[in-house]
């Protein structure tokens, strides 16, 4: 086999410069500089011929990795390099050192793979330092994170120094996994295991690579390892979709891709929406969802866990609750917290019952997720003994949906499907009480009629305890019911659409724990006008109008201003625009396998 060695030695790391110089003594070093009749290892020892590109485009160790100026001119030439070893000596390996979690190195890595990975028939990746996969899903942009998967993915084989640092290779998903130890006791196997790439039958046997002493060597393995989690979404009622739709279809869709480790056991009602399809993904369809609320509840406290443990579960994750016949650990997601309110008008019995989740039977849970800091907050005013269990993950933000750019003829279809001009003020929610839509009304009721007929108000959204018929009748009270249009429930692909040619989205509610339609809103490009309550400074980092929706004269002047001020407009679209990039759904996914992953490590299944 010909190997091409692409990895600087000397090197700023000097584990990494130990690694690379250890293995290109033990191969017989770079072909092209040995001499005939000189000592030491020969080329042909483990039957692999090593041509070494010294990568080093620094001599400033800081500056490593690096790419302005000069840096880049002398990796563009060890690209060359590389490429030139391939045709006049026909290497068809190439093997790869990628940069931890850091911008720049990325983009190195970026333009070596680029340039490089196309003419090389097999890639190795030799993963030495940690953090890129934490990196990517917590700090780099969508674009970042894509472009890093389209140039790195599927690489023929991926070395990990322990299996600590595997997490970083398994994120971008390699064909093999070789976990090996620093020294030279593991380079016979190693050796073993990368000319295996050349014997397609080998990949699938473990001992091909050879055997290795205790705590030395190194052990192939799948980059997937079994971690099934049962997920229960029948507290959602089918004929009222929620943002809990969209938060569990993404999470388990995203998790297929990032943890190959995982598999889910899906509990959805006969008639509810599941669109996620995988063999690693099994629905169970045999109970009902919110439609049917007592039914449902007896079988999410008493019948789920069971069938969840029999069938492998090894965590079950719910919302609002945690099962009284408990026989799994428990990860317990709180995304409303509108029992604190009497206001709200959950009805008697649907308030006894969350109160007394919230206050009895919380305190069971294994670990609890909360979508913002206000919420964690409110949390641990209920159960201070949850803060050594208890996790912030804000919510994620599809950016491939939610987004400024608009289709080809959206604005054709918006009005073809809802009726509507762009240059509409927006509200997208169903009619519940805390949402006070009688506030935004009355606000909007304020405006000049001209400016009413100019910027119609859309309201998208269903009924709830007559919240929808309060609100129309009291549009035609106030005389402004020819300059309101209720558009009712819109299909999903109309959401993205609706909102970027919205002058402005209006959120009125009085409580919320985070409030995904206000970073939706901002990701298209929309201004939004919001009510002046903590969790709204949280999500919009103050790229927002934030006003007390109490105060109809102070509304009505932000949204008469809002409308007539181009330069507000355009620094709140900016401000926005980079700040929802921190929303992801790869950022929510990571936070919250790696801390279920924890939590079934510390507490195994229950017998």
């Amino acid at each position: 086999m010909k190997l091409l060695v692409f990895a600087s030695t000397p090197s700023p790391r000097p584990g990494q410069s130990c690694a690379v110089n250890l293995m290109l003594e033990h191969f017989g070093g770079d072909r092209r500089k040995r001499k005939p009749g000189t000592g030491g290892a020969t080329p042909d020892r483990f039957g692999i011929e090593c041509y070494h590109v010294n990568a080093r485009i620094s001599r400033v160790p800081e500056n490593q990795g690096q790419l302005p100026g000069l840096n880049l001119v002398r990796l563009f030439r060890c690209c060359l390099e590389a490429i030139w070893c391939h045709f006049r000596h026909g290497v068809d390996v190439f093997y790869y050192v990628p940069a931890p979690g850091r911008r720049q190195a990325l983009y190195a890595d970026w333009l070596v793979l680029l340039l490089c990975r196309p003419f090389f028939n097999k890639i190795i990746f030799h993963w030495h330092d940690a953090g890129l996969a934490k990196w990517l899903e917590t700090v780099a942009s969508i674009r970042t994170r894509s472009f890093t998967y389209e140039r790195m993915k599927d690489a023929d084989l991926s070395i990990v120094l322990s299996e600590g640092r595997r997490r970083d290779a398994e994120k971008l998903l390699p064909r093999r996994l070789a976990v090996v130890a620093d020294g030279t006791p593991a380079l016979s196997q190693l050796a073993r295991c990368i000319v295996s790439l050349e014997d397609p039958a080998s990949a699938s046997q473990p001992e091909s690579c050879g055997e290795s002493a205790p705590g030395a060597g190194f052990q192939t393995a799948p980059a997937a390892v079994t971690l099934k989690l049962a997920l229960t979404i029948l507290a959602e009622n089918p004929s009222r979709k929620t943002g809990l739709s969209t938060l569990f279809h993404e999470l388990v869709a995203r998790s297929l891709k990032l943890y190959p480790e995982v598999s889910w056991l899906i509990f959805a009602g006969p008639n509810q929406a599941w669109t996620v399809t995988d063999p690693r993904v099994e629905v169970v369809r045999d109970y009902p969802a919110n439609d049917h609320l007592s039914r449902r509840i007896f079988a999410d406290h008493f019948l789920v866990p069971g069938v969840a443990r029999r069938r492998g579960a090894q965590a079950l994750l719910t919302v609002g609750f945690v099962p009284m016949s408990k026989s799994l650990p428990s990860v317990l997601h709180v995304l409303s917290l509108q029992t604190l309110d009497k206001r709200n008008r959950l009805g008697i019995l649907r308030q006894l019952y969350r109160n007394s989740m919230m206050r009895y039977n919380w305190r069971r849970a294994d670990l609890v997720v909360t979508n913002s800091r206000w919420t964690a907050d409110q949390v641990l005013s209920l159960h201070p003994g949850f803060r050594d269990h208890l996790m912030i993950s804000h919510e994620g933000l599809q950016h491939e949906i939610f987004h400024p750019t608009p289709a080809v003829g959206e604005t054709a279809r918006l009005k073809e499907k809802l009726g509507l001009e762009p240059g509409y003020f927006l509200w997208v929610s169903n009619f519940y009480p805390y949402k006070q839509a009688e506030l935004l009304i009355a606000a909007y009721a304020r405006l000049d009629p001209e400016l009413r007929r100019q910027h119609p108000l859309a309201m998208a959204g269903g009924n709830w305890m007559n919240g929808l018929e309060n609100a129309q009748a009291q549009a035609e009270a106030l005389g402004v019911e020819r300059d309101i249009k209720f558009l009712g429930w819109i299909d999903d692909a109309m959401l993205a659409p609706l909102y970027r040619h919205a002058v402005a989205f209006c959120l009125a509610s009085r409580e919320e724990t985070f409030g995904r339609c206000v970073i939706e809103a901002i990701a298209c490009g929309t201004p939004c006008i919001v009510n002046d309550i903590p969790i709204m400074h949280e999500v919009t980092g103050d790229h927002a109008l934030i006003v007390d929706f109490r105060d109809s004269p102070a509304v009505a002047d932000a949204l008469e201003e809002i409308s007539r001020d181009a330069e507000l407009v355009a620094r709140l679209r900016a401000g926005g625009q980079a700040h929802v990039q921190q929303f992801t759904f790869e950022k929510l996914v990571t936070e919250r396998i790696t801390a279920i992953q924890q939590v079934v490590a510390r507490l195994p299944v229950q017998a």
